[in-house]
């Protein structure tokens, strides 16, 4: 009788261990990790090229091993990233604000630690002009716990202009298996900007009757000047700038955005008015006059895309 009720013991102690160990792989399996984010580009006064793709790793590591993983990627192209880790789970659309295509941003960034430990978001950012240098930084926005072991790209400056550009790398690891995370959001912000302000520069209208000038880089207006007579104006410019002469409020529809620098374009834009016949010189820094405009038919207005590279003065004559 002693030896059946032993033997019940066991048995019964054994299917308890069983279960014990089943709940807790059930447990285990059942922790979810959902974490979503974004990548928002913010570009000032640079032309540039930015492409962001997500890679995962089958790894977990604490604070030290993730930043020498991360570090890797930094100097790689993604061509060398993918001898490692083979094609990215996720690749957004390139961002360029020259051509004007593309996202400015990676939304929809998926952090999915059920499938693998270890994530690495990789942006690429390339310069995409040779007479000005940038800076970039990433500021983390993300408020919350997201349960994650994470590095991040230290902030770098005067980054020239590269064939294959310079990456920032976001790199995230789980930090406890335990912990459920769901529904948790990240974001941080990617700026590129001028490496230094710019350089100013000074603009001077001959002309005695009204005289207009605006100028624009990247979208942005630099100024807005309109003034009787003979006038002087100032702004802080660096890199590639359009400068718009004479007319009334710019009209950009017919103007080819990739032109080339130092040539003065003018072209007639409707009917409400009836064109005089005109030239335009455009003069900097007290070099040869750069001339164009009609003389026998007329323009609206002229426009000329110039490179700042140091303090300047342009000086615009009409005749």
């Amino acid at each position: 009788m002693k030896k059946k009720a032993k033997l019940f013991l066991s048995m019964a102690s054994m299917v308890l261990a069983v279960a014990l160990f089943c709940f807790g792989v059930y447990a285990a399996v059942s922790v979810n990790y959902t974490i979503s984010g974004t990548v928002t580009y913010q570009v000032k006064d640079v032309y540039t090229e930015i492409t962001t793709k997500v890679y995962k790793d089958a790894n977990m590591y604490n604070a030290s091993n993730l930043q020498t993983k991360a570090q890797e990627l930094e100097g790689k192209t993604f061509e060398q990233i993918e001898e490692t880790y083979e094609q990215a789970v996720q690749t957004f659309d390139t961002y360029n604000n020259l051509t004007g295509t593309g996202e400015a941003g990676a939304n929809g960034i998926d952090i999915n630690y059920n499938n693998a430990f270890t994530y690495y978001v990789v942006i690429n950012v390339k310069n995409l002009s040779s007479s000005v240098n940038v800076n970039i930084s990433l500021t983390n926005n993300t408020t919350g716990d997201i349960n994650s072991v994470i590095y991040q790209t230290a902030n770098k400056t005067n980054i020239a202009k590269l064939a294959e550009g310079t990456n920032m790398v976001v790199a995230f690891s789980l930090d406890d298996a335990t912990k459920s995370v769901q529904n948790v959001a990240f974001n941080y912000s990617l700026k590129v900007e001028l490496s230094t302000p710019g350089y100013t520069v000074t603009v001077t209208n001959n002309v005695s009757s009204n005289c207009m000038y605006y100028a624009y880089q990247n979208g942005n207006e630099l100024i807005n000047f309109s003034q009787d007579g003979s006038a002087t104006g100032q702004f802080v410019a660096k890199g590639r700038i359009y400068l718009h002469l004479i007319g009334d409020v710019p009209s950009f529809n017919n103007i080819d955005w990739g032109g080339g620098d130092n040539e003065v374009i003018s072209s007639f834009v409707g009917t409400s008015r009836t064109p005089g016949k005109m030239k335009v010189s455009v003069q900097i820094n007290g070099n040869t006059p750069i001339v164009g405009g009609q003389s026998d038919g007329a323009a609206w207005y002229s426009y000329i895309f110039l490179t700042i590279t140091e303090p300047c003065t342009i000086i615009i004559n009409y005749a």
